[in-house]
């Protein structure tokens, strides 16, 4: 049996500023967050179990909150593999999740859900191509029960290949969304899912053994999107949509320039409207790329350099105004000494400068975005 223990514990406290145009100069939030999991493969099953404690408390006395809201969530997964003959293996499990959130503002919440799933792939001999499907069921104590499938069929030939998938999803809202309250954000218990259709065509090519890229088009039919709507007295609180497309694509590089320095490029073009009014949504750029420039002077160390671009978005649902484009770059180091490695695990040291140029701009729902920031930490696996 192979056994992989995490935790991770954050402690947060932090100042809103809220909009430019709604300032809460004395909101304050306080986060406290332990989470754990455990990963076990015993023979030809694999289990993994995880459990998240958070609490977070707001407050803000020009508007008089002073709230905490606790929530709990523990989850398990099951997987296996089955032979089924022709048809190869087929991947089967079943999946838990249970939830509670707990306040001085409304009674205790709690929620769970069960799915099961299966999926499977299909070769041909004679042809290059390859058939997958799949899906899953999953019974809700809240909210409506969902089946969604998922099919793929690829050809792929040495040196480049191509993809056609579709695949239904859903979404379920959280319980901060539907209960938390802030200076900005009031709580809507009714909130309900969120199913979207998704199709897409990909392909990709190894132009050489240093350069690989791809493209793919993508449509998504969205009912019930779940989106933040601001009120004129810039409070607001997350709804349902009714119908939301997202058309586009994607087209992205990969680039070895040296055997120690390589990069990576995605453009994204993204139309994504609210087919009920004919209005943009909220958060979402038309243009937007990125750039991940990686070097390793030295098998221990890595230096990621890395730029993103966005252009011009909407930060209210009825598009009555908008931040401009904005280009903001980061440097990460990580650093992990093999001297240190050894039976009882790894460790990685890591340094970031985020917003590396301290450039003022707003976030795509209108927020304040923070300035040039500094962070260091270790990461240790075990």
């Amino acid at each position: 049996p192979e056994l992989v223990c995490s935790a991770d514990y954050l402690n947060d406290e932090r100042g809103l500023s809220g909009r430019p145009e709604y300032p809460t100069p004395n909101s304050r939030k306080e986060s406290e967050m332990f989470s754990c999991g455990l990963s076990a493969e015993i023979k030809e099953i694999i289990s993994e179990t995880f459990f998240n404690d958070a609490e977070t408390k707001n407050s803000d006395p020009d508007r008089n909150i002073e709230n905490s809201i606790t929530v709990k969530e523990f989850g398990e997964d099951i997987s296996t593999s089955i032979g089924a003959g022709r048809l190869g293996n087929v991947n089967c499990g079943a999946a838990f999740r249970r939830g509670q959130a707990e306040s001085s503002r409304f009674d205790t919440q709690n929620e769970h859900s069960v799915s099961l799933f299966a999926t499977d792939a299909v070769s041909f001999k004679r042809l290059p191509v390859t058939l997958s499907f799949g899906v899953r069921g999953t019974l809700y104590s809240e909210f409506d029960n969902s089946i969604n499938p998922e099919a793929k069929i690829s050809y792929k030939k040495k040196r480049w290949s191509i993809s056609f998938s579709y695949s239904r999803t859903n979404n379920t809202p959280s319980f901060y969304q539907r209960y938390d309250k802030t200076s900005t954000k009031q709580p809507n218990p009714s909130l309900d899912m969120e199913r979207a259709d998704n199709f897409s065509l990909s392909f990709f090519a190894e132009v050489s053994p240093d350069i690989s890229c791809g493209a793919s088009f993508f449509y998504n039919r969205i009912t019930g999107r779940i989106a933040y709507v601001l009120g004129d007295n810039g409070i607001g609180r997350y709804e349902n949509f009714g119908e939301v497309t997202y058309k586009g694509g994607d087209i992205l590089i990969n680039w070895k320039l040296l055997n120690n320095l390589s990069l990576k490029t995605t453009y994204t073009y993204l139309k994504a409207i609210n087919e009920d009014t004919g209005l943009w949504m909220v958060c979402k750029p038309r243009h937007r790329v990125y750039a991940d420039l990686s070097y390793k002077p030295v098998k221990e160390l890595s230096v990621i350099f890395d730029l993103k671009y966005e252009s011009r978005q909407y930060t209210r649902s009825d598009n009555k105004t908008s931040v401009p484009e904005r280009a903001v770059g980061n440097l990460r180091l990580e650093y992990s000494p093999a001297w240190i490695t050894g039976r009882f695990g790894q460790v990685e040291f890591f340094g970031e400068v985020r917003n590396i140029g301290d450039k003022t701009y707003l976030y795509g729902d209108g927020w304040l975005a923070p300035p040039r920031t500094w962070i260091c930490g270790l990461n240790y696996s075990f």
